[in-house]
């Protein structure tokens, strides 16, 4: 065999997260992909994988995922959460926007106004 037809065999991989799509949900079809919404190697959470189709699953891949606006807490006040706001996939969603939002955090601090 050719070493460069070799060497792809030996590299081609297939993704533990649609194996466990595929095991386990009847629409898994190869029409659609599955979306791994944390994008942390390894993870086979239910809760982080999606179908979708492949075209939204690439826009995945640039998003920025759900951003917060953080106020830190000094010793009289604990810091809280000004604002979360879900990425694009999950406003898209017909949830409260954070179940289909990628699994990836923006976090901005505001400082506190003495």
């Amino acid at each position: 065999m050719a070493p460069k037809l070799q060497q792809k065999i030996n590299d081609y991989g297939i993704l533990k997260h649609h194996i466990i799509l595929r095991a386990t949900d009847p629409s898994f079809t190869n029409a659609k992909t599955g979306s791994h919404l944390c994008d942390t190697n390894g993870c086979v959470s239910t809760e982080h994988l999606f179908i979708e189709n492949f075209d939204v699953n690439l826009t995945r891949i640039r998003c920025e995922g759900v951003t917060f606006l953080i106020r830190l807490g000094n010793e009289t006040s604990p810091g809280r959460i000004i604002q979360a706001t879900p990425c694009r996939h999950g406003i898209n969603g017909d949830d409260d926007g954070f179940k289909n939002s990628c699994r990836k955090l923006k976090i901005y601090v505001q400082d506190v106004i003495k």
